[in-house]
């Protein structure tokens, strides 16, 4: 990764735009190594990711549906070390059975998912932006 003068990583306000990264590339270095419990090795250095109910067979390589799980040489990578989105809401918004009416609940979620709706809401933070360029900086 490459920083520019102006001190961002990957894209500056500048427009260096080439050191612009891929999204995945900044992400790519915000994993660790899954916990034993979330997969399983199979041969020929795949693993099955029990992450979510696609239950993937990843190949050395090559990413699960969710696009944020990955398979490094037989051991399976997660994100790790960065928050995609936060929010706080009025709890009426959640599916709470115990809460006080007027709380708030703070929310706070990860990039990948196992749902690819292009109609989603959430598709563009979800899914849409790990396979183009984008605008971030490496500070995450």
């Amino acid at each position: 990764m490459y920083e520019c003068f102006c001190g961002y990583f990957g894209f500056c306000s500048w427009g260096c735009s080439s050191f612009m990264s891929t999204l995945k590339e900044v992400l790519d270095q915000h994993v660790s190594e899954a916990a034993s419990e979330l997969y399983e090795k199979l041969d020929r250095n795949r693993v099955r990711c029990y992450s979510c109910g696609h239950c993937c067979p990843i190949a050395d390589g090559q990413a699960g549906v969710c696009k944020v799980r990955f398979n490094r040489g037989g051991t399976l990578y997660v994100p790790w070390g960065y928050v995609g989105g936060v929010q706080c809401d009025p709890v009426e918004k959640k599916p709470f059975f115990h809460a006080y009416c007027g709380a708030l609940a703070y929310s706070f979620g990860m990039l990948g998912s196992c749902w690819r709706h292009l109609l989603s809401t959430g598709f563009p933070t979800t899914q849409g932006c790990l396979a183009r360029r984008t605008n971030i900086s490496g500070r995450l």
